[in-house]
């Protein structure tokens, strides 16, 4: 089921391209994106790392796919198939846009980040180092780093490099064994609102047979600007509660485990409004455990 640990780790990144009004933030973050990661991708190539780029999308967004990315067409259905809201959007599932990326790829891990998530040259070549030296079973998130800027063009992208940025503690880049996507459990979740990180993590985390890991103070990704967050009291995000419950539930049954101290038990409580601080505490100690056994068997300092 899972890669070997004697292989080179190969990459599929997956992102989900949009149209979007020109000279509006959202297409900078886009453009930002798609040429960080063809500059990363070069620079893999150079150390004998592989890495295909697939962009998923809607046919009618077709046209915003850059050449160097591989197209691959999402099913013809959105939220609002599942749904009514008070401002329809069209906005894709998360089981599509992992299982339609999956399908479309061949390598032996899958990467998938936000549109608006741009990465270092040296993204790719890190996180070889960090399944190869570590443990190729392993999910892997790594959290952003965030400029402020302001930037507003493509001419500035390497400024944006060398810009430290702030620690942000949401997620938005995941790394998994490709063939997972068969066994993660999404229901009818959109993404672009509150739940649908949470679930990925929950997935990551009990399909590993060592759990996941997660780097929150590697620059290797980052963000423009601090957006304003999601609204967790949306109709949207509400919608995505409702069926991140009923993937949660899916997701433990199909793989008969109910593991205390993952974020599969830790989302359950969160989505239930029950208690879950003594729980995010144990995430947090696991979190420093595997970390210290990362560094250990790698023997690399990463954090």
């Amino acid at each position: 089921m899972n890669p070997s640990t004697a292989s080179p780790a190969t990459f599929t990144h997956v992102i989900n391209i949009f149209s979007t009004p020109p000279n509006s933030p959202h297409a900078l973050a886009q453009a930002v994106t798609i040429q960080t990661i063809k500059s990363a991708r070069e620079a893999a190539a150079l150390q004998g790392i592989e890495v295909e780029l697939v962009a998923v999308c809607f046919e009618a967004d077709v046209s915003w796919v850059d050449p160097a990315f591989k197209t691959a067409i999402l099913p013809d259905r959105t939220v609002l198939n599942f749904g009514t809201f008070k401002k329809p959007r069209p906005i894709p599932l998360l089981r599509d846009i992992i299982e339609t990326g999956a399908k479309a790829g061949s390598k032996t891990f899958m990467i998938y980040s936000n549109i608006d998530i741009a990465v270092q040259r040296n993204f790719y070549v890190r996180l070889a180092e960090m399944i190869d030296k570590g443990r190729a079973n392993r999910g892997i998130v790594i959290n952003r780093r965030t400029v402020m800027g302001p930037y507003s063009s493509l001419s500035e992208i390497e400024q944006m490099y060398a810009d430290p940025g702030i620690q942000h503690p949401g997620y938005d880049c995941w790394t998994f064994p490709r063939n997972w996507s068969e066994l993660m459990r999404f229901g009818n979740v959109c993404v672009g609102n509150f739940w649908f990180d949470l679930l990925m993590l929950a997935n990551m985390d009990l399909l590993g047979r060592h759990g996941m890991i997660i780097f929150k103070n590697q620059h290797l990704t980052f963000h423009i600007g601090d957006d304003v967050g999601w609204d967790i009291r949306s109709d949207y995000s509400e919608h995505n509660r409702a069926e991140a419950i009923k993937a949660v539930t899916e997701l433990q049954t199909s793989q008969n485990r109910r593991p205390i101290g993952t974020w599969t038990d830790w989302l359950r409580s969160k989505l239930q409004n029950k208690p879950t601080k003594l729980r995010r505490i144990l995430l947090e100690t696991r979190r420093v455990v595997a970390l210290r056994r990362f560094k250990k068997h790698s023997g690399c300092q990463w954090t």
